[in-house]
């Protein structure tokens, strides 16, 4: 019992990085000239490394996505998904000290450009704690009940966080109405 809910955890953990990171990804590829305006916005790199690092972060992004799942990468790309998680709330958290709300957050998946806030922060916090378990191995074969339960455990962790953005998107056009 105890390994068939170890197990949920760690492919639930994997599914949800590799949704999270697979459609920013996606999104950024979608879109590389509007990624790169949204990282020079942030005001931390100087001009000449915007398009290298944007190039760089999509990148990461999609190895993290696919990384998650192959015994030879997946320690990496876990790490490498922390790190990202951490570098984007340090990001978010510096403009925030600097008093600057106002700029796209990029994380909008397409979205109608929302603006940083803290609960980005604990969005991604958030994020950190649950990708941990993907770093685990699962023992194989896996039962089709315990595949079942993950890919289920998935879809509530997507709903969850989908209903943060919800709520952080309802917040950025609730501030912009007040400022009318």
């Amino acid at each position: 019992m105890t390994a068939s809910l170890a197990a949920i955890a760690v492919l639930a953990s994997r599914g949800l990085i590799t949704v999270v990171f697979g459609v920013a990804a996606a999104h950024k590829v979608r879109s590389v000239g509007r990624f790169v305006a949204v990282l020079g916005a942030y005001r931390i790199l100087p001009a000449f490394l915007l398009r290298p690092v944007s190039l760089l972060l999509i990148a990461a992004e999609g190895f993290v996505a696919l990384g998650v799942w192959f015994d030879g990468s997946r320690t990496v790309a876990v790490a490498l998904a922390l790190a990202l998680l951490t570098s984007y709330a340090g990001a978010i958290g510096l403009n925030l000290k600097r008093g600057r709300r106002d700029i796209d957050c990029g994380c909008s998946f397409g979205g109608a450009g929302e603006r940083l806030s803290p609960l980005l922060l604990v969005r991604n916090a958030a994020l950190v704690l649950l990708a941990i378990p993907a770093v685990f191995p699962t023992r194989s074969p896996l039962e089709p009940a315990t595949l079942a339960s993950a890919f289920l455990v998935t879809l509530c962790l997507l709903f969850c966080y989908q209903l943060l953005s919800a709520l952080r998107a309802n917040q950025s056009a609730i501030a912009s109405l007040e400022k009318s």
